[in-house]
């Protein structure tokens, strides 16, 4: 799981990560606004915003990379990864 989705360190994280085609799911975190662009990236096999990240299935393994995240975001992603 990257946040900051649309960042150029992230997106080039995820397209290094997605052509490894490691049994691994890349997910990115973004804004709202940037939801679309980031979908069309396509190096995210999903993408999900900051609002809906609580969302996202709490009982499998994640690894968390992060730029520049807010303390929210921050204590919502640490939430979910701190019951793997």
């Amino acid at each position: 799981m990257l946040s900051s989705a649309s960042s150029k360190t992230a997106f080039g994280l995820a397209h290094l990560l997605h052509t490894w085609r490691k049994p691994i799911r890349v997910i990115g975190l973004t804004s709202a606004a940037n939801t679309d662009f980031v979908k069309s990236l396509g190096c995210y096999d999903e993408v999900v915003t900051y609002n809906d990240v609580t969302s996202l299935p709490a009982d499998q393994p994640v690894a968390w990379s992060t730029w520049r995240a807010t303390a929210n975001c921050a204590q919502n992603c640490i939430g979910i990864s701190a019951t793997k």
